[in-house]
């Protein structure tokens, strides 16, 4: 009730004057501003905003409305009183230089902190226009007692100033901006820098406008990026413009590498015809990892085995080494019969604790390297942490069901704390059960093999009954579990999929008639959201032959399009079929489920199985179970 009349605007009651004590008061205050700040004391509001900026992650939020309110009615007083500068964004950095030159000006420190804004690429909202309308003016009038030109340093904006700040706009596309700025270049550098924006916003148009310039090297790279533009969307055309135009512009080898490239690259990924024989014309060392990653896919996918090694081995070493690709390289040696290349490969990638690393240690019939970190939340380490009005906030709001506003806390907590601290606040979080937390904390390279912490496992019970129910593998569930929503009940995605599961409303309720679930149906309720869950991956199960791989496949893309993908490398190496599924969140969400699988494995009971085993299309290796930790 009392939040109720806050988020209304409504003046506080009785009842919530005798809350002024609960851990959750300072939020009934800033729902009430949200509302009222435009007729709120100033004061009130940066005391408010004073107590609260380091400890409430909405405090920021009130603070950025309430610079623009006072921005646009001109109130430069009360800007800075709630102005941060370690908070400030470069527009807010614009409106207290405004308050400053208003109300007390300073010609000397003006200057130096417009010329900071204008090196800054982001500074670049309407806030800062009168900013840059200081500096110019400042150049111009320096100029006009000098030599005529722009200072190559001193009050404006320098030569070196303004070609930072256009080549910082280029390279973040903020285009207007870029075009907006022009004028601060020496003359002679106008047509040039109004081409190369041309050609990023109209490379059509820029290759058009070819007989108006200059046939030099640097209107030559204008034209390279306009057909590298074109390339990009559409590779036929802009293999046929580069014809057109290569006589007039005579592009060098270089040229013509990076224009082919972006080509090839656009090609290959939508496997448009000839784009294989495009992506080989193009040196590997001008490929970028995209190219390189679909040439290999598309050669899996037609079986040319031999194809498919070669652009492995044309890759760059960080990314050849990479698991997924040391252990394709493995696999492919193995199939041409290269016994001791293959295992020199998957050795390769047989340290990586992942769904390659697993299965590269199978084939090596080798212990997996996923050694758990049994390390555990210290109370002495935490520092200010047990104390946190954070905690205490955030069970609050999980006990009132606003996870949306329990999460924001933690957030905003584990981005403020030390990285000793935030590894032990994951570590809390997981003692208390708040899985999804521990996992969003514990997410540095040397958490990793924090398994305990990182693999929550909050409803195992219900799950492994509702899994033998529906003759599921229980680690299999957890892990997709683990993959869909990170064990948060209240789980929601951007197509509406709801809950531990993540399943949509209509497969939920088509599920639930196919069971005879006569009880409403809750998603956001663990039991029901199991109950229908492992039952549809039941359906998916009889579809697929029990097959993790397409049930996977299927539950993350839909049924629909894992019947497409299917294919004849699908029936003999199926292991390499998953590197050419066309989407790269299936990719990665079969590869993690599976993976994840094989730690749950040692979450439940402490023992481990074979990542193979688990998939009945892998060859079943023998050998014995492999340990989590080598011993000594």
């Amino acid at each position: 009730k009392a939040s109720a009349r806050a988020q209304a605007g409504l003046p506080a009651d009785g009842e919530e004057q005798a809350l002024q004590n609960h851990v959750l008061a300072p939020y009934l205050s800033y729902w009430r501003y949200q509302k009222t700040y435009p007729k709120t004391d100033p004061a009130e509001l940066a005391s408010w905003l004073k107590r609260y900026q380091d400890e409430l992650p909405v405090a920021p939020m009130l603070r950025q409305s309430l610079q623009r309110f006072y921005a646009q009615r001109g109130n430069w007083a009360a800007l800075i009183k709630t102005y941060r500068d370690s908070e400030a964004s470069a527009e807010e950095r614009c409106f207290v230089w405004q308050a400053r030159m208003q109300l007390a000006p300073d010609a000397q420190r003006g200057l130096r902190l417009a010329r900071q804004l204008y090196q800054d690429p982001k500074a670049v909202d309407a806030a800062c226009a009168p900013v840059f309308a200081y500096l110019r003016a400042q150049t111009e009038a320096d100029s006009s007692t000098a030599t005529g030109s722009i200072p190559a340093s001193g009050g404006g904006i320098s030569e070196a100033d303004a070609r930072d700040r256009f080549e910082a706009l280029i390279a973040a596309r903020s285009l207007g901006a870029a075009k907006s700025m022009v004028v601060d270049l020496p003359e002679a550098q106008r047509a040039l820098a109004s081409a190369r924006i041309l050609a990023e916003s109209d490379a059509y148009t820029s290759l058009k406008q070819t007989g108006r310039y200059p046939m030099d090297a640097a209107f030559r790279a204008v034209q390279v990026r306009a057909l590298q533009r074109i390339g990009a969307v559409n590779p036929a055309g802009a293999l046929k413009l580069l014809a057109t135009h290569q006589a007039a512009w005579q592009f060098t080898e270089q040229d013509l590498a990076q224009i082919k490239s972006a080509a090839a690259r656009t090609a290959i990924i939508a496997n448009s015809v000839g784009s294989e024989a495009l992506l080989d014309s193009v040196l590997p060392t001008a490929r970028d990892e995209q190219s390189h990653e679909w040439g290999v896919r598309r050669a899996l996918k037609a079986m040319n085995f031999t194809k498919a090694l070669e652009r492995i081995q044309a890759m760059s070493a960080p990314q050849k080494t990479q698991p997924r690709w040391a252990y394709a390289r493995g696999r492919l040696l193995e199939i041409a019969g290269d016994a001791k290349g293959a295992a020199s490969a998957y050795q390769m990638a047989a340290v990586d604790a992942s769904f390659y690393g697993f299965l590269a240690a199978d084939r090596l019939s080798q212990d997996y390297q996923a050694c758990p970190d049994v390390t555990s939340f210290e109370p002495k380490l935490s520092g200010k942490l047990l104390n946190s009005g954070a905690l205490k906030r955030i069970e609050a709001f999980r006990n009132l069901k606003q996870s949306w506003n329990a999460k924001r806390e933690w957030m905003f907590l584990i981005g403020r704390i030390s990285a000793a601290e935030r590894r032990q606040a994951g570590l809390l979080a997981a003692q208390l059960n708040w899985g999804e937390y521990a996992i969003l904390a514990l997410n540095q390279p040397l958490d990793r093999k924090l398994y305990a912490a990182r693999f929550p496992i909050l409803e195992q019970a219900l799950l492994e009954q509702n899994a033998a129910k529906n003759g599921l593998d229980a680690p299999f569930v957890a892990g997709l579990i683990r993959q869909e929503s990170a064990w948060n009940p209240s789980a929601i995605s951007h197509a509406q999929a709801m809950g531990l599961m993540q399943m949509l409303s209509s497969t939920a309720a088509i599920t639930a008639r196919q069971i005879g679930f006569a009880q409403a149906v809750n998603l956001y309720d663990p039991k029901t959201n199991i109950t229908l869950g492992t039952a549809h991956l039941s359906h998916l199960a009889e579809k697929y032959a029990a097959s993790p791989i397409l049930m996977t496949a299927a539950y993350n893309a839909g049924p629909s399009r894992v019947v497409q993908w299917r294919d004849a490398l699908y029936e003999r190496y199926p292991d390499l079929w998953i590197e050419t599924i066309p989407f790269k969140e299936t990719r990665d969400y079969v590869t993690a489920v599976l993976a994840f699988s094989v730690i749950y494995d040692w979450r439940f009971d402490g023992k481990l199985q074979r990542l193979s085993s688990r998939v009945p299309e892998f060859e079943q290796i023998a050998g014995r179970a492999p340990l989590m930790c080598k011993p000594g």
